[in-house]
């Protein structure tokens, strides 16, 4: 037993982590670190950096199929050093590969700052190696 959450909670070996790139007003921002995920009983939970300060996800498991697009409901991106976030059913990601190792995929939606009262439309892409799969 103490072996297997080892494995789990080891960070995978290679050069590439995990990268969430995200564009908005044409301007594109890219997170590189710790970038990971976790996936649960075949259900995928957020996919975010160490600080959770970028994280598409709303902090439950969602079932995923490759190529089918899910709600995401809430995103929380980074822009010109502002924490802008967002619950919506219009956020969305798709996973467009899983091998049991790597998550690859993109999202959308619309991220808001309460103190620029600004609402802005994001769509970006994720990857990462460091999947923990329960």
């Amino acid at each position: 037993m103490s072996a297997k959450m080892q494995k789990q909670q080891s960070k995978p070996q290679g050069k590439t982590i995990g990268k969430i790139s995200y564009t908005v007003n044409g301007k594109t921002y890219t997170e590189t670190k710790e970038v990971s995920t976790v996936i649960i009983n075949g259900q995928i939970g957020d996919i975010a950096n160490d600080r959770h300060n970028v994280s598409i996800g709303d902090g439950t498991p969602h079932s995923f199929k490759v190529g089918q697009a899910y709600p995401c409901k809430s995103l929380t991106l980074m822009v010109d050093g502002l924490q802008y976030s967002r619950r919506s059913k219009d956020n969305v990601a798709t996973i467009t590969y899983y091998d049991g190792k790597t998550v690859k995929g993109k999202f959308s939606g619309t991220v808001y700052n309460e103190k620029t009262k600004k609402t802005l439309s994001v769509s970006g892409t994720f990857e990462t190696n460091n999947v923990t799969v329960l």
